[in-house]
């Protein structure tokens, strides 16, 4: 039983060395600016128990904890009793701690419906039914987007406009 517990924590270990060192786990934010937006959050905010580097810290902790009984000569029940045990125990740990880590994460995308009923400044002309650039300020960050009028008029270079729907291009008018 030695040899079994001694692969599961061999085995565990080297998922969770390879996930701490590769990834393994993730979520995916994108957004696309080009005739459209689309953003998406696949997964959560941090790890969960069936993520790899839970699964295999439980992994890890379970067998070393197997066979740390096994040398202590622990009956058979014992020793899966307080392997799985302190499994759990270390696999929380490691959830609150990778969870931990990926809340402090930090994105800089700008979804295009944030700029809805901000003003910004035109500083490439809007051409009359064509499109042009505004700079908008939203979370004390100045971003260039393309933009177009809502009536197709021409807006000039340096005017004063607000946003009135998302995408791409913007839809604006003369604020």
């Amino acid at each position: 039983m030695i040899i079994t517990f001694l692969s599961i924590a061999l085995g565990g270990f080297v998922v969770l060395m390879f996930t701490l060192a590769f990834g393994g786990d993730h979520d995916v934010d994108h957004d696309f600016d080009h005739d459209f937006d689309s953003d998406g959050d696949h997964g959560s905010i941090g790890a969960h128990w069936f993520s790899v580097k839970v699964l295999s810290a439980f992994a890890t902790a379970f067998g070393a904890t197997g066979v740390i009984t096994c040398v202590y000569n622990f009956s058979d029940f014992w020793k899966l009793v307080i392997s799985t045990g302190v499994g759990i125990v270390i696999a929380a740990i490691v959830d609150a701690a990778v969870s931990m880590l990926y809340k402090q994460q930090t994105t800089t995308i700008i979804r295009t419906n944030e700029c809805v009923g901000k003003t910004g400044t035109v500083t490439l002309g809007i051409l009359a039914n064509g499109t042009g650039e505004v700079r908008i300020e939203l979370e004390g960050m100045a971003i260039n987007k393309p933009a177009r009028s809502q009536s197709g008029e021409e807006i000039k270079q340096g005017e004063e406009v607000e946003v009135l729907s998302g995408g791409s291009p913007l839809i604006v008018k003369k604020s």
